[in-house]
């Protein structure tokens, strides 16, 4: 069994008719289904792919300065490592939109729903224009859905997270930069406060940001984090504790509220790090600085790689994006 392999710079489509166009992987493990060599120009749309027990689409040499992996509905699912994995990307934008990342805790799985691993300059604190952008969405039954690490740069904007069981949200090390926005994370499983954080900020050094969201589980902030963790303006369900860990009393903790059933919605007002106008503003940074993607071709030898409307199931992994 051999892979479907589209050479660098080669400006072709694979168009289905929706999932009725289904695709499966008999291969090997370690092996995709798919390969796009890079800088890749490629369009693929509306087909369904399944797998099997290897790597669903495979995308090489992916990091030029102004490359864009650009997706739009696309659906990632029951991967048994990760449903999206971007290996050590320092200067890609990847952005997708209206995405579905779920069911990497279904039947057994234990993989996580994206996972982002910054590159070589991003791992030394090196500044990059790289940086992932997940715009509208939805997932759920993840036992982790966002594992960032390596000095990677995410945002999550306007999704929607659930399962039948608690679950952790987001993970975030090292020197990473992450924002969380306007979202809902109903990580304790529909049911009463979970012993498990909501987003876990691990020995991290550079800002994470919760912001806007409703979440029904604690923010942690670990001991040998240095991260100028801000949390402001959520609205927590059925957190236990809000903000918890060994240095939370370096994190911002403003303008939040939770839920009480006598009272409705009521602000919290503990005595917490109270905010300054230059942690605020970096705690927005990230978020004032991202917009969505113009998809216009890019320069040749550039990757410029679309996808619309593709769902990818089961599998090691389903999409791997790498250097």
């Amino acid at each position: 069994m051999s892979s479907v392999t589209i050479p660098a710079n080669c400006d072709m489509q694979i168009i289905g008719d929706g999932e009725r166009t289904a695709l499966k992987w008999l291969g090997a493990r370690d092996q995709a289904a798919i390969v796009l060599e890079g800088p890749s120009r490629a369009t693929l749309q509306e087909f369904y792919l399944n797998a099997g027990t290897g790597v669903g689409i495979a995308v090489t040499n992916a990091d030029q300065v102004g490359a864009r992996i650009y997706m739009q509905q696309v659906q990632l699912l029951r991967s048994n490592v990760a449903n999206i994995l971007i290996d050590q990307l320092d200067n890609a934008v990847v952005e997708s939109d209206n995405f579905q990342l779920a069911l990497t805790a279904d039947q057994g799985a234990r993989g996580i729903a994206l996972k982002v691993v910054g590159g070589p300059k991003s791992q030394k604190g090196i500044a990059t224009s790289g940086q992932v952008n997940l715009l509208a969405g939805s997932g759920g039954t993840n036992d982790l859905s966002f594992d960032v690490s390596g000095g990677a740069k995410l945002l999550v904007r306007d999704a929607w997270f659930e399962g039948i069981k608690p679950f952790a949200y987001g993970r975030v090390s090292n020197n990473s930069v992450v924002t969380f926005e306007g979202s809902r994370i109903a990580s304790s499983g529909w049911s009463e406060p979970t012993t498990i954080s909501a987003i876990e900020v691990e020995k991290a050094s550079c800002p994470v940001s919760v912001l806007s969201s409703s979440l029904d589980a604690d923010v942690k902030v670990s001991e040998g984090s240095s991260s100028p963790a801000a949390v402001i303006g959520n609205n927590f369900g059925t957190a236990r504790r809000y903000l918890t860990g060994e240095n939370a009393d370096s994190a911002i903790f403003a303008f939040n509220r939770n839920y009480s059933k006598e009272l409705g919605s009521v602000p919290l007002t503990e005595n917490y790090t109270p905010p300054t106008p230059d942690r605020l503003r970096l705690a927005f940074a990230q978020s004032r600085a991202t917009r969505a993607s113009e998809i216009y071709d890019l320069a040749a030898e550039l990757t410029d790689l679309r996808f619309y409307r593709v769902t990818i199931e089961l599998g090691e992994i389903g999409l791997r994006l790498s250097r």
